[in-house]
């Protein structure tokens, strides 16, 4: 089988992901986030901006051939349409009038295409590129009646300490990002957004 460092990267971060689910819950009841769910999560993380980064490259030699490559080329980020197209342009040159449906698909995964959708992109972008919000807080709340005030205190995604009787919800410092929502939706959707677009790619090459 030949070398696929994407591959590799996304089949490291699915093993990464089922560990770190494993170990929040193993941690439910400790007074802080252990190292070891710490060092789990920015590993995580890396691996899947890392196999962002790889397929940018990929699809450079692939769609841009003749032109020169820029000295740095990663996976863009964008929250303006502006911003896209200025990346899509200096990354990528000639993509857009070559192959505009892998421009179509690169945007499609954007925030500027849907903030309602592709928000959990954003926040990895900002987790990936700031390393002080890779650190975990931990939050809890006495488990209360549905309805109570307070009760929709804590994020969307929260765990049951039922030894405490209370939630649990694990957050990046610095932001109001749940953990275990946005690890969830990078670890499925990541992959989902490589293969359509090397899909995307392979079609355009025919």
């Amino acid at each position: 089988m030949p070398s696929d460092p994407i591959r590799d990267l996304l089949a490291a971060a699915a093993e990464q992901y089922r560990t770190v689910e494993r170990r929040f819950e193993e941690n439910l009841g400790a007074p802080a986030v252990p190292s070891t769910l710490q060092v789990g999560v920015k590993n995580l993380l890396e691996n899947l901006r890392s196999a962002l980064d790889y397929l940018a490259h990929e699809l450079f030699d692939s769609c841009c051939t003749g032109q020169r490559k820029p000295k740095k080329i990663y996976f863009h980020i964008a929250t303006k349409l502006s911003a896209f197209n200025n990346q899509v342009d200096h990354s990528f040159p000639s993509l857009r009038t070559r192959h505009p449906r892998v421009v179509e698909a690169l945007y499609y995964y954007q925030p500027v295409h849907s903030q309602a959708c592709n928000k959990w992109v954003e926040q990895f972008r900002k987790l990936t590129n700031t390393t002080k919000h890779e650190a975990l807080l931990r939050y809890t709340r006495q488990s209360r009646v549905v309805g109570s005030p307070g009760c929709l205190d804590l994020g969307g995604v929260v765990l049951f300490d039922a030894d405490a009787n209370a939630f649990v919800e694990y957050r990046f410092e610095g932001t109001t990002i749940n953990a275990h929502l946005l690890l969830w939706q990078a670890s499925t959707c990541i992959p989902m957004m490589v293969s359509e677009i090397r899909s995307t790619v392979r079609w355009s090459l025919l």
